[in-house]
């Protein structure tokens, strides 16, 4: 083996570094590469080896309505831990496909999309469903992100993609929104119904302060500030959430009575005169006592997403020392409004 040169530290590779390179190679050889040659070598020889035949795989398509095209949306994506592609037909309808590994497909999973565009096909219109056998060079991104039309949520509140500029009649509001995977978009009939008891609290109360105790998009809040709340703070403890949230407050120029933050509920300290929690009636559930120490006196809780077989129990945690004055169901979704003496 031929004499190694003396080199100074900064041009020496990193101890311990393993680089793929085939064959025998010297070590002055490997030395006189340079560390940025090496790194390019490497790179080179990783793309070389990556596996360029076929996955074997299956296709999953839904046509279906906007709304239950959002409700399938997340199933889909949970069901084969990929991401969408998603097309509107000029039908009006929504298309989605999914992919799925070979490995990874089951009968089971076909008869859980079966029975669920069964039960949703009633309330929301004709939902259709296939598969077929597709080989892909790879796989497609984890990533998701819903798109969708213009659409109306209340009688007075639209929501849009970015960039619609949409015109409406004076007395509508308008909502852009970038939704990721941050959750409500105010299709889901858990959003719609919670929304729906919002404008009917503020078209008759004024409000000063509000909490919204899961962010998630920001749709409440900044649905909030447009009916008629000065200041409203979101705080989620997802910072994907927060990021996708603070996007839309700027996205609408509600950056000064919205302000966003990735804080736990235990941690806030404050009390507010509307609090306001979508989320699944288990995590209501744990978090009752902090949601009830958040509503000032005369102050309102909006509750949304529980689920209908639930609504008795969650009545039971918040009343007392809480009241309920108003309920409002969607498919099988309800959101409850209490008050506090």
């Amino acid at each position: 083996m031929p004499d190694i040169p003396s080199l100074s530290n900064k041009h020496k590779p990193p101890l311990g570094r393993i680089y793929p390179f085939q064959g025998p190679i010297s070590r002055a050889g490997l030395y006189s590469q340079g560390p940025a040659r090496l790194m390019y070598l490497a790179m080179e020889r990783s793309k070389a080896e990556k596996p360029t035949s076929p996955i074997p795989g299956v296709r999953l398509r839904v046509l279906a309505p906007a709304q239950a095209a959002c409700l399938l949306s997340p199933v889909l994506v949970k069901a084969t831990g990929r991401g969408l592609e998603i097309k509107q037909t000029p039908e009006g309808l929504w298309e989605l496909a999914a992919w799925v590994e070979e490995s990874r497909f089951h009968p089971g999973m076909m008869g859980h999309l079966r029975h669920l565009c069964a039960r949703l096909s009633p309330y929301l219109g004709q939902i259709s469903l296939d598969c077929e056998p597709q080989e892909r060079q790879r796989p497609p991104a984890r990533g998701h992100k819903r798109f969708f039309a213009p659409f109306q949520v209340t009688p007075s509140l639209w929501v849009a993609p970015p960039g619609t500029g949409l015109e409406l009649e004076q007395g509508q509001h308008l909502l852009e929104l970038e939704i990721g995977k941050a959750g409500h978009c105010g299709l889901e009939p858990a959003s719609r119904s919670a929304l729906t008891l919002l404008e009917e609290l503020l078209s008759r109360e004024s409000v000063a302060r509000a909490l919204d105790a899961r962010a998630g998009t920001g749709l409440f809040s900044m649905a909030a500030v447009r009916w008629g709340v000065q200041r409203v703070r979101a705080l989620d403890q997802d910072p994907h959430s927060v990021a996708v949230a603070r996007r839309n407050i700027r996205l609408n120029g509600l950056n000064r009575a919205v302000k966003a933050g990735c804080v736990p509920l235990e941690r806030d300290g404050g009390l507010y005169d509307l609090v306001i929690a979508v989320e699944t009636h288990r995590s209501l559930l744990r978090r009752a006592r902090h949601l009830i120490n958040r509503v000032a006196r005369g102050g309102h809780l909006l509750l949304g997403g529980i689920g209908y077989g639930w609504t008795q129990r969650c009545v039971s945690r918040f009343c007392p020392p809480l009241s309920l004055i108003a309920r409002h169901r969607e498919l099988w979704w309800e959101s409850l409004l209490l008050r506090r003496p």
